[in-house]
């Protein structure tokens, strides 16, 4: 049902105390025309009840996790308004269908974090894709979560749960407003010292083997070699190579019935 003006402009300095932000971002982030969809049942992984904020075209903009909790949490959607509304953690693309299936983010997958003293669980913090080629960069934000653990957890490299994903880009909830693709965009890490508008940033802590890069897809790749011309003689050296090597490594273990093999099959195999 669409928001009563005086219940819209509660929610609006609601949201602008709690970000510390800008009038005029708080028109964007809670826009008139606003409408409440409450004790709706949804898949989540979290509670079967919950409450949300849709935008005058349908999209989801920000849910409870139960009928009358004080947590407003963002979703994509919002944070697309406004990628620096919440701390941003970041994991290799690789993870991110991981999250989309509804797990939590390891603390192996985190790769940056930015140190705050505001940064303590269980604060609400957003996930998004690391950049290899612009490590001061990361992509827009595809899930949102509770923190759980502390900052010298993540910079330990330990093991368990880092956020609770609540929800994320292409789940049920996203799946309720236009399903958009997320931006293409780069969003900007501020740097240890001073922004422009002297607001302190914060650090940027990363581990000391960066991953390596993943493509939009989500799928692993290794940097492209140049390429090298080879003589046919030195593609069959190669060649023999891999062969003495599997059947030294490989073949000399399986049991005597699996002889003789295919040409086909030892290739594809071995």
């Amino acid at each position: 049902a669409p928001l009563r003006s005086s219940d819209r402009r509660k929610l609006k300095q609601r949201v602008i105390a709690t970000y510390n932000i800008s009038p005029e971002i708080g028109d964007v982030l809670v826009p008139e025309g606003l409408m409440s969809w409450s004790e709706v049942r949804f898949c989540s992984l979290i509670s079967p009840y919950q409450v949300a904020y849709l935008s005058p075209d349908g999209d989801p903009l920000r849910f409870s996790i139960e009928k009358g909790a004080d947590e407003l949490i963002p979703t994509v959607y919002t944070l697309w308004k406004k990628y620096h509304l919440l701390p941003c953690i970041t994991t290799p693309a690789a993870v991110i269908p991981v999250l989309m299936g509804g797990a939590d983010l390891m603390i192996p997958g985190v790769v940056q974090v930015l140190s705050s003293q505001t940064m303590v669980p269980p604060q609400l913090v957003a996930i998004a894709q690391y950049n290899k080629d612009f490590p001061t960069t990361h992509g827009p934000p595809l899930a949102v979560g509770h923190l759980a653990v502390d900052l010298g957890s993540l910079k330990a490299r330990g093991k368990g749960k880092a956020v609770h994903v609540l929800h994320s880009w292409k789940d049920c909830l996203f799946n309720v407003g236009s399903k958009v693709d997320h931006p293409e965009v780069l969003v900007e890490i501020r740097e240890v010292g001073k922004s422009n508008e002297g607001a302190e940033t914060d650090h940027l802590v990363q581990p000391s083997h960066p991953a390596p890069p993943f493509s939009k897809e989500g799928e692993c790749h290794l940097d492209p070699c140049d390429d090298v011309a080879l003589t046919r003689t030195e593609v069959s050296m190669i060649l023999c190579d891999a062969v003495l090597q599997a059947i030294r490594s490989t073949v000399k273990s399986l049991p005597t019935a699996s002889f003789p093999i295919p040409v086909g099959t030892f290739y594809s195999s071995f």
